[in-house]
């Protein structure tokens, strides 16, 4: 997949869309895993926040903290196909 403009981070958290905006601009994935991530991502961000407000466990943050992480290693171990744009 090509991807001719900049992932659009706009709708996650900060600290997500700085994290991802980094790994793009050092060459940790390629903007194409960075929009996919983004898509994955977002939803997270909501049931976060739910989770907050209704006092969930921290056992069930972790958790989430665990799937959160494992888009970020999973973009980054998966090397940029040839020919896209990274």
């Amino acid at each position: 997949m090509n991807i001719s403009r900049t992932p659009n981070f706009a709708a996650m958290p900060k600290g997500m869309a700085k994290k991802l905006a980094a790994m793009v601009r050092t060459g940790r994935t390629s903007p194409a895993l960075a929009e996919r991530a983004t898509e994955e991502l977002v939803p997270f961000s909501a049931l976060a926040a739910r989770l907050r407000r209704e006092g969930a466990s921290s056992e069930q943050l972790d958790e989430l903290g665990g799937k959160v992480a494992g888009i970020f290693r999973n973009i980054e171990s998966k090397e940029p196909s040839p020919g896209s744009d990274s």
